[in-house]
């Protein structure tokens, strides 16, 4: 599951990803492995929030794709990976928008 907890939006942005993607078939989101949490593993989107929401209103294909895990310590639980990259809501879904957990 690709999970996000930031919902924020400022709408300048998305007007200019709309001008700057309006040509493009595909766009690519870019997402991180955050753990495994009762045997459903877990993505974040880290990037790409405006651009994603563009996309959905152009219709454009998203295709995710997985970068390197950013410096997080090799002990670091899917929890501590979680309160580490949150933002401004609750963590939800972005391919559904409901609530993760």
């Amino acid at each position: 599951m690709i999970i996000s907890s930031q919902r924020y939006r400022d709408y300048n942005i998305d007007d200019e990803k709309i001008y700057q993607i309006a040509e493009d078939k595909i766009v690519e989101i870019p997402v991180t492995f955050a753990g495994e949490l009762n045997g459903e593993q877990y993505f974040i989107q880290v990037d790409g929030h405006h651009t994603m929401e563009a996309a959905k209103e152009l219709e454009i294909e998203i295709r995710f794709v997985e970068v390197a895990q950013p410096t997080w310590d090799n002990d670091w639980t899917i929890e501590d990976v979680l309160a580490a990259n949150y933002n401004d809501c609750d963590w939800y879904n972005v391919e559904t928008g409901q609530s993760a957990f």
